[in-house]
Parts: C-alpha cells; sequence; structure tokens
C-alpha cells in the first residue's frame, strides 16, 4: 500500500509539473503573440494615416539599443541589409514591445513599400516566408527572436553584438544580405523564432479606406474646384490599360465614362483656330456719321501662338470713326484636362498688337481710351467639343482716311503651372502615387462640357444611381469609384490581372457593367473579408 501511495503522489506530481510547464509555455507564447499583433497593427495604422504616401511603411531601427536614437526608424534603408532591423516603435508610437524573453522585437520591409517612390494598391510586396507557413508578396514582417539560442552572443557591452542579425535570428531569417526571404519553423534547440507576416491584404483593406476619406476630402474639393471655374465637369479618358505617367490620361470629347483626365503633357493644351464667325465677336464705334469696314484674318494662329491680322478701311465723311472690336480665340481641350483657369492669364509681355509697320506694343486698358484690353474669359461654360474662349478685347482703332492694320498676337506655352494639379496642394498624394490609375470616372451626360450641370432621375439626360450608400441612391451628377487591390472577379473563379484594359480586371458588381448603364455599388462591407466587392465610391455631385 505504501508503494502504491508512492507510485501515484509520484505520478501526480509529474502531471502537474507537465501541466504548469504547458501552461508556462502557452502564456509565453500568448504574451509574444500579442506584442507581435500589436507591432502589426501598428504598421498597418501608420501606412494608413501616412500623410504624403498612404500605404508606405517605416525602415527599421538601425541604432545600437540603449542609444539615444533607439526605437527610432532609420532615415533611409536603400539596401538590403538596412532592410531588417529592429522594430522602430518611438516612431511607432509603441511602448518598447518585448517578446516573452525580454527581447526587442525585429523587423524587415519590402523594398517597395519604403517612404520612397510611388505606393498605391498595384504595390506589391518582395519578401517570401517559407517552411511551415510559406506566404509571398508579403509587405512586412515582425520578429520576435525569443531567448538566445547556443553560439548567439547578446552581450550588452558589446555594441557590433547588438547589431548581429544572427545574434538574434535563425537560418535564412539571418541572412542579412538577402533578407527577401524568410522561414518559419517550429521551436527548436536550433531555431526559435516567432514570425507574423504583413500581407497586401492586410495592409490594403484599411489603407483603401483611408485612401476613399482622403478622396473625399482632397480630391473631391479639388476636382470641383475645377468645375466652379468651368461650369461642367471635363470628359473622361477612355478605360484602357492604365499608362506609366500622366501624360496618357487625356480627355476625348462624348466620353463620360473611364478615367480621370490628369494628363500633365503641356501640348495638350492649345489654340483652335477660330472660324471666320468668331474671329470678330463685337464691333463697335463712336456717334458720329462715319462709316468704315472691318475685317480679320486668324489664319496664322498655330497651336501655341493666337495670331490675327485685323484690318479697318475708313470710308465715311467729315470726323474720325473709331471702333472698339474683339476676337475669341478658343483654348483647345480645356474640357478634357484638369486645367486651372487662374493660371491661364496673357501677360502683356506676350500679347503684341502692331501696326502694319510693327511698331510700339500697346498696352492694356480700358475699352474706351487709347489703350487695350486685358483679355478674359468669355463665359463660364465650356463648349460641347471641349473648347474654352477667351474673349480679346483690342480697343479701338482710330482712322480718318485710311486704312489701318493691327497684328493681334498671343504666344502661349503650356506648363504644369496650367493645370489644378501642383505640388504641395492637399491632393498632390494621389498624383504622386499615381491612385488616379485606379480611380474610375462616371459623369451624367447632362454634367458635360456644353450642357446645364443638371441630370433627370429616370429621364434624359440620365442621373447616376450609386447603390449601397449611406446618402439617398439616385439622382447624382458625377462619382468616382476606387478600385480595390486585385481580387477576385464577379464570377469569383478568376484572380483580376493588372495592368489591364479590361474593365473586370479593376472592379466587381453592377461597377462592371459601365457604361451599358449608369449604375454604381459599394459593398457595405467594401473591402471586409468575404466581401465580393472592394470598390469605394465617392460622389463628385450633387
Amino acid at each position: 500500500m505504501v508503494m502504491v501511495t508512492a507510485l501515484i503522489l509520484g505520478g501526480t506530481f509529474v502531471v502537474v509539473t507537465s501541466m504548469n510547464g504547458q501552461a508556462r509555455s502557452l502564456a509565453r507564447a500568448v504574451t509574444t503573440n500579442n506584442v507581435l499583433g500589436e507591432a502589426k497593427q501598428a504598421l498597418i495604422g501608420r501606412a494608413a494615416v501616412d500623410v504624403d504616401r498612404p500605404g508606405s511603411l517605416p525602415c527599421p531601427d538601425l541604432n545600437v539599443p540603449g542609444s539615444a536614437n533607439e526605437g527610432t526608424a532609420a532615415a533611409t534603408c536603400a539596401s538590403a541589409s538596412q532592410r531588417i532591423g529592429r522594430l522602430p516603435w518611438k516612431t511607432l508610437n509603441l511602448p518598447d514591445l518585448r517578446d516573452a524573453s525580454g527581447e526587442r522585437l525585429w523587423y524587415a520591409l519590402s523594398d517597395n513599400f519604403r517612404d520612397t517612390g510611388v505606393v498605391n494598391s498595384e504595390t506589391l510586396g518582395t519578401l517570401t516566408v517559407t517552411g511551415t507557413a510559406p506566404s509571398t508578396a508579403i509587405v512586412a514582417i515582425v520578429f520576435a527572436p525569443g531567448a538566445a539560442l547556443s553560439g548567439q552572443n547578446r552581450d550588452p557591452t558589446i555594441s557590433a553584438n547588438l547589431l548581429t542579425l544572427s545574434n538574434y535570428l535563425e537560418g535564412e531569417n539571418a541572412d542579412a544580405g538577402n533578407n527577401d526571404v524568410f522561414v518559419t519553423a517550429p521551436a527548436s534547440d536550433t531555431f526559435n523564432d516567432r514570425l507574423l507576416a504583413i500581407s497586401h491584404a492586410d495592409l490594403f483593406n484599411i489603407v483603401e479606406a483611408n485612401v476613399a476619406k482622403r478622396i473625399e476630402t482632397d480630391v473631391k474639393p479639388f476636382i470641383n474646384s475645377y468645375v466652379t471655374q468651368w461650369g461642367a465637369y471635363p470628359f473622361a479618358m477612355p478605360f484602357a490599360s492604365p499608362g506609366a505617367t500622366q501624360n496618357y490620361y487625356k480627355g476625348t470629347v462624348d466620353t463620360t465614362y473611364g478615367l480621370l483626365p490628369v494628363t500633365l503633357d503641356p501640348a495638350f493644351l492649345s489654340w483652335r483656330i477660330p472660324l471666320a464667325s468668331e474671329q470678330l465677336v463685337a464691333i463697335t464705334g463712336n456717334a458720329g456719321t462715319a462709316t468704315g469696314t472691318l475685317t480679320s484674318d486668324c489664319s496664322a494662329t498655330t497651336a501655341t501662338v493666337f495670331s490675327c491680322q485685323i484690318v479697318y478701311t475708313y470710308t465715311g465723311g467729315a470726323g474720325s470713326f473709331e471702333p472698339y472690336f474683339s476676337v475669341t480665340p478658343a483654348l483647345q481641350y480645356a474640357g478634357m484636362a484638369l486645367v486651372d483657369k487662374s493660371q491661364i492669364t496673357v501677360p502683356s509681355s506676350k500679347v503684341h498688337i502692331y501696326s502694319a509697320a510693327g511698331v510700339t506694343e500697346q498696352t492694356y486698358g480700358t475699352p474706351g481710351t487709347a489703350t487695350y484690353a486685358k483679355p478674359t474669359w468669355n463665359s463660364n461654360t465650356l463648349r460641347t467639343d471641349g473648347g474654352a474662349d477667351m474673349l480679346f478685347l483690342t480697343g479701338r482703332m482710330r482712322s480718318t482716311t485710311t486704312t489701318r492694320t493691327r497684328n493681334l498676337k498671343i504666344t502661349w506655352s503650356g506648363s504644369t503651372s496650367q493645370y489644378l494639379y501642383t505640388a504641395g496642394i492637399p491632393s498632390d498624394w494621389f498624383f504622386t502615387n499615381q491612385w488616379y490609375r485606379l480611380t474610375y470616372y462616371a459623369i451624367s451626360t447632362g454634367y458635360a462640357p456644353g450642357q446645364a450641370n443638371s441630370c433627370v432621375s429616370g429621364g434624359s439626360p440620365l442621373c447616376l444611381t450609386a447603390n449601397n450608400l449611406t446618402a439617398p441612391n439616385a439622382d447624382k451628377g458625377a462619382v468616382l469609384v476606387l478600385a480595390g487591390r486585385a481580387a477576385k472577379k464577379t464570377n469569383g473563379t478568376t484572380d483580376q490581372v493588372r495592368p489591364s484594359g479590361v474593365i473586370t480586371d479593376y472592379l466587381e458588381g453592377r461597377n462592371v457593367t459601365s457604361p451599358g448603364d449608369s449604375v454604381f455599388e459599394s459593398s457595405p462591407r467594401s473591402g471586409a473579408a468575404g466581401s465580393s466587392i472592394n470598390d469605394r465610391i465617392v460622389v463628385l455631385a450633387p
């Protein structure tokens, strides 16, 4: 009996000891998992709110532990060995996170997601994880190094040891020269790293939601400032495989579904040779009985220079006849690019009004005086061909007994200053990171150039419908649709492949039927796991 009792007690002790060991091991795993998860969420949150490059991530902390800059991200991390280091916890506004062994976390970053270059939903991670939990196209990885293993020297008095990767990570994870490939494996005497990867979906599920909000707050006012200036929305660029630069994004007449016309090509703006009926808009004279004829010839106009010759021949009796007249040059394509009207000015140094002999350049002034009027826009309404008229008052030409000739010339050279987009404006991030490549643009025909900026629900011109929004769905004049990251096509069987000229590689649901109908939709759970639609709609008007 004594022996039996001893055996029972001994067995109980072994079981309890084993259970306690398992509980401690589980507690350590929970602690490590929690800090890894906290670090991952902080990195994603930081990427989402990045002002200049939504989606980008900071460089690792490459400082010696215990130094003044400890926990601060390095300014640059262009080389492979610089893209792995300790987690920059101060930069991320985190506490000094430690794993269950008391070690600080480490962190590896994909080259494409550094705080330089272009970052958007099309940017793919370059990191790969092999082993027990393989994955590819990873954006970043957070590591818990665990306790030191045999051969790892973490002597805090030797700075070099504290920066040596192999003293903290093992196997492929310790290969600083090739930090695009990492490994997962069961814990052993030679490997105890714990990894938590940030996938493309992990990151952009959050980033895209914030980008949609920033399109609402930054880009929508930017586009509507164009509408305020010109009285209509610009024509769209026909949907096609998005080009690498903004020079490809040019609107086309009568195109109301496609991509935003964000071209910065200076050659895209030019003068159109005025028709004969447009060359003399107004002819008025001072009181008197004198008469005369006024003709003009604008055939010398080119894409960059507006040039007209105006001839007045006096045929009246006594006194002088002083006509005031105007010519209307038309700026082409103002309705096909986001042109800033306030920047399209014609300074006096570029306007030349000469006599036939080419004498002194005239100056601006008020009509009715001996000087000349500064050109103004003829109206706030774009033409149906996308052009915009500029009214140029040439002032008066005194003539008594002879024929007078005036040569009017306006030189024009396009530049980015004539576009709404310039560096430093609130929507700068949208353009520099090429989010416009992933933003579908649609307007009712009633909101196109030359129209009345109105539409009719169920009638003509037909309004757009935007379903699954908190506001009323119908009667929309213009919308933007942010195509999220590549996912499954609407049929659920094929992955979206980009870049592509096929709209189903970008949009889902009812959105892929445009321009066949005027209905768009944003999933109530847009971007959420399991949602068949990750498109996000921003209503521009009304």
